[in-house]
């Protein structure tokens, strides 16, 4: 009999075990579903946000459309970085490959924040500098991966130096992938013809065109 009750015991604990981690596995599942989703609604709602801006300017002229397209580039920015955040409790450099959703959703706003700033350079005449540059991205774990990384961790920290010395204002990131179509367009469009590689006022350099400390020559040679 006391075996029996035993047997019954373990077996209760059992259930409770499974029911429990059922459950957590599940509400943690729920969760990050509803992250995803939040993180998709928000991209889209500031995409619509920025289309109705971008009609209310052409419509009305009793606007200051620089003051609008700064205040666009503001929440581009903001957005981005939250995304960055989030990328970031996943790898420390941020280093995620593009088939995670909150990777795509950051692939997405940099391009965004890229277009409203070239075009608030050209409709506001602001001299500010932001540069474009593209890293390789590998799905798999392999060695070709790992040296790749270590070479985007070194090739980003020359492109730091470019902000810190204060010749660029900022940078946006963007993963040389020719399966996403508006980046293969714009990797056509710059003539890219591999990663690692920066562009900077229409040009693109490579990485061993890139010095790690700013030197004369080099600013010459991007025209600053």
């Amino acid at each position: 009999m006391k075996k029996i009750d035993v047997l019954l015991t373990s077996f209760l604990i059992l259930i409770i075990v499974v029911f429990v981690t059922f459950f957590t596995v599940t509400t943690y599942d729920r969760n990050k579903r509803d992250s995803l989703f939040d993180d998709y609604f928000v991209l889209q709602q500031k995409i619509m946000l920025d289309d109705i801006f971008s009609e209310y300017t052409e419509f009305t002229e009793n606007v200051n459309q620089c003051d609008i397209l700064n205040k666009q580039i503001d929440s581009s920015i903001i957005l981005s970085q939250e995304l960055l955040e989030k990328l970031k409790t996943i790898n420390q450099f941020g280093i995620v490959t593009s088939d995670n959703r909150v990777k795509y959703v950051y692939i997405l706003s940099n391009i965004k924040l890229w277009l409203q700033q070239e075009k608030f350079s050209k409709q506001c005449d602001d001299s500010r500098k932001i540069v474009l540059y593209f890293y390789p991205e590998f799905q798999s774990h392999s060695t070709e991966k790992v040296m790749w990384d270590t070479k985007t961790v070194f090739f980003e920290k020359k492109i730091r130096n470019l902000v810190e010395s204060g010749y660029v204002e900022g940078t946006i990131a963007l993963p040389y992938l020719k399966e996403i179509p508006i980046i293969n367009q714009m990797i056509e469009d710059f003539q890219i013809e591999e990663p690692l590689a920066v562009v900077i006022n229409d040009k693109v350099y490579y990485d061993e065109d890139v010095p790690l400390e700013i030197t004369q020559e080099f600013l010459d040679k991007i025209d600053y």
